[in-house]
């Protein structure tokens, strides 16, 4: 598209879209009808009733039945917009019917659900040099700052490690030597 004909383009849009906008802002709105009733019937001039006459008050009177074997009169809005077409009159009468308070069972209260345990690891060792002090753990070297399962080694101290988990800490102590002698398999011999 040349440039033109995109400028004609715009330029019609932009009208379009303020005419619409226009005829929105003002127009008049229309005088609310209520379903299911007919206007009031003019005073009969002096004389035999006219056809015009006779009609409405014919539909008057059919209207009147017919509304009596439907339920209530619908109210349409004075804008014409709100009311759902569709609804029949027994859906129109329960939306028009007050809540009814309905009981509601009270929740049973769950038992808190405790933490899973955390596991028991067992320190066989603690090393300590020029490059800071080393855990043995279940038989692996760890240094702070190091993952044990979903624990963090917080701190590896003379006698034992501090591990840490969402927050909480816990301390590991320092098996003694003979607990750790004891928990031993026993060796075998071997033959030569």
């Amino acid at each position: 598209m040349n440039r033109a004909k995109l400028v004609a383009l715009l330029l019609i849009s932009f009208i379009a879209t303020s005419s619409v906008i226009y005829q929105i802002r003002n127009r008049k709105p229309s005088q609310g009808v209520v379903v299911g009733s007919a206007p009031e019937p003019k005073p009969p001039v002096r004389g035999a009733p006219s056809p015009a006459s006779a009609i409405t008050v014919t539909a008057r009177t059919n209207v009147g039945t017919a509304q009596q074997n439907r339920g209530p009169a619908l109210n349409v809005p004075a804008t014409g917009w709100g009311r759902n077409p569709f609804l029949t009159p027994e859906e129109i009468d329960k939306l028009n019917q007050p809540d009814v308070p309905v009981a509601v069972a009270t929740p049973v209260p769950k038992p808190p659900v405790e933490p899973p345990s955390l596991p028991a690891y067992s320190v066989t060792g603690i090393i300590s040099g020029d490059q800071g002090k080393w855990a043995i753990v279940d038989g692996r070297l760890v240094r702070p700052g190091e993952q044990i399962g979903t624990e963090t080694v917080k701190e590896v101290k003379d006698r034992g490690i501090v591990l840490e988990h969402d927050g909480q800490t816990r301390e590991l102590p320092l098996k003694k030597i003979e607990d750790t002698v004891a928990a031993a398999p026993p060796k075998k011999e071997v033959k030569p």
